[in-house]
């Protein structure tokens, strides 16, 4: 999963403006976080290997099911 940790790293970085940041949910802030489908978009935008939506989907599923990310909930 070390790949998933390089993709982690460059949402984080300055390669995509806003994508990740602070965000409001049910009254309560959530710190570093990032809407699934901007992540989708984004994905499929830089990457050349992500060959549409559901591939990019099946990926930031992936780095969910190995905790790489965790949804806003946890």
């Amino acid at each position: 999963m070390e790949a998933g940790l390089v993709l982690r790293y460059r949402m984080l970085l300055n390669q995509s403006p806003r994508l990740i940041r602070d965000r409001k949910r049910d009254s309560r802030m959530v710190s570093k976080c990032f809407i699934g489908s901007e992540a989708v978009d984004w994905l499929t935008r830089i990457s050349p290997m992500v060959h549409g939506r559901f591939h990019a989907v099946a990926m930031l599923q992936a780095l969910l099911e190995a905790a790489v990310i965790t949804h806003g909930k946890n």
